[in-house]
């Protein structure tokens, strides 16, 4: 549709800010009836700021189907509807994977990772795997690093993909990718993703009976996280169980305590660093 083309209601002499007016009660309407839980109401919404605004050249209007497009297959994923899930995601990378705004590609880079976890839910992990793989090679060489969050989620998703197939090599081969490319990254959400890498190859090797390399990559998630400034990581404190938990299997219970004792001498430290601030109510 061109720019000047008649929108419905409106005639051929409607402006872009006409059209923005509308589009932002569409969307509040949509938002009103999600937060009410009148899911079919709002996608049926979402689908109408779609219809309209899908060819407007106005970025604003651009940036709304997006939304509409994106809250819309939120809304079918968390429904059980995959198959609408996986081609609203599929409609999203085809807008916008090539997009002139980077917040607009970001989101078609989560949008191919949420079609590759709704095709492992619908239990097609070769497909999904693919998936994430595609994510990598669109958005992984990004000088900029604005997708270091998506690509760090679709790798980490691909290692559990390839557990459920029981490619424990290749799996730990993606976790060890994961941590070479992203272990020292300067947001604290992606070295989480680069921690629980780390945490799942030792899980994994675990499994395998391969004990004393669980034993160490449980202790290289405690060394290189565990006083990580940017945040509590769940992987730190699930290494130092689980490694205590090996070594009292093994009969090393003085090496178990120590481990503990290590674990809380560190939550003591962080306490003493960071005091909880006294209440002025």
């Amino acid at each position: 549709m061109s720019a000047d083309a008649a929108w419905p209601g409106y005639g051929v002499d409607a402006d872009a800010a006409l059209r923005e007016q509308t589009a932002r009660a569409l969307w509040d309407k949509a938002v009103t009836l999600s937060r009410s839980e009148r899911a079919e109401e709002a996608i049926a919404v979402y689908d109408e700021i779609i219809a309209r605004y899908a060819e407007d050249p106005e970025a604003t209007l651009r940036r709304a189907v997006a939304g509409a497009l994106w809250n819309k297959g939120n809304w079918l994923g968390e429904s059980g509807r995959f198959e609408e899930e996986i081609a609203v995601c599929t409609d999203i990378v085809l807008r916008d994977a090539e997009a002139p705004e980077v917040a607009l590609r970001k989101q078609a880079a989560w949008a191919l990772a949420s079609k590759g976890s709704a095709l492992g839910l619908l239990g097609r992990s070769d497909e999904e795997i693919a998936v994430y793989d595609e994510v990598v090679d669109r958005f992984g060489d990004d000088p900029e690093g604005a997708f270091r969050e998506p690509v760090s989620v679709a790798l980490l998703r691909k290692g559990l993909a390839l557990g459920v197939l029981e490619r424990w090599d290749d799996a730990n081969a993606v976790y060890d990718a994961i941590v070479e490319r992203y272990g020292d990254a300067p947001e604290p959400l992606v070295r989480q993703h680069a921690a629980a890498a780390l945490f799942n190859k030792g899980l994994r090797l675990g499994a395998l009976g391969r004990w004393e390399e669980e034993i160490a990559v449980n202790g290289m998630v405690v060394d290189r996280y565990a006083d990580d400034p940017g945040s509590e990581y769940r992987a730190v404190s699930d290494a130092v169980r689980n490694k205590a938990f090996r070594l009292r299997a093994l009969g090393r219970d003085d090496e178990a305590m120590e481990t503990l004792h290590a674990a809380v001498k560190r939550g003591e430290r962080r306490r003493s660093a960071n005091p909880t601030p006294l209440s002025t109510s």
